[in-house]
């Protein structure tokens, strides 16, 4: 194994990677190749994310995530190991406003760079103005009376129209309508 010392990881990473950076991203490669050519030390942000056993889901996630970023300051001739408070500002600003991504991929994108930069690169790195964003509230979905009816009436199975009529008519959660017995139910 090749093994960088900690003191020397930060040059190791900021020179592996100089010589491969293109200028532009390529859509005909995977996101692993693109994140290879993009971000420096990408082979050990993935070695360490595996250490420390996160799941498929999260390692592709902050992959995702830090590739973002660094294509993103690539068009801006920025490496995604150098960044100022400023940049990341700007950054946050554009997801948040001109791309419109939710609070939850904003907080992915946060935490990949906070975790690339604090264990891979060893720097500090001032993430708090992007902690605590607010959740948009949406409002659920309610069918009208008439879709209702139009929707147990499609049902041709008594079953199952008797079960959609008692999860809706009584407010049960499914797993409870499904569970319910004979000896549950009082007809009188």
């Amino acid at each position: 194994a090749n093994i960088t010392p900690l003191k020397n990881r930060q040059a190791a990473c900021s020179a592996s990677n100089n010589s491969s950076q293109t200028n532009s991203p390529e859509p005909h490669l995977t996101m692993i190749q693109r994140a290879k050519n993009n971000i420096p030390c990408y082979e050990r942000f993935l070695a360490l994310l595996k250490l420390r056993r996160y799941s498929q889901k999260t390692i592709r996630n902050y992959t995702s995530a830090l590739l973002s970023i660094a294509e993103y300051f690539q068009g801006m001739d920025k490496a995604v190991d150098n960044l100022s408070r400023e940049d990341l500002f700007e950054y946050f600003l554009t997801l948040t406003s001109t791309m419109q991504r939710s609070v939850s991929t904003i907080r992915i994108h946060r935490f990949a760079l906070g975790f690339y930069y604090k264990n891979i690169l060893l720097k500090q790195i001032d993430l708090t103005p992007f902690t605590k964003l607010k959740k948009e509230k949406r409002l659920p979905t309610v069918l009208t009376r008439n879709e209702i009816i139009k929707i147990i009436s499609s049902i041709n199975n008594l079953k199952h129209r008797t079960m959609i009529s008692l999860l809706y008519s009584s407010g049960l959660r499914v797993s409870e309508v499904v569970s319910i017995k004979v000896k549950d139910v009082n007809f009188e």
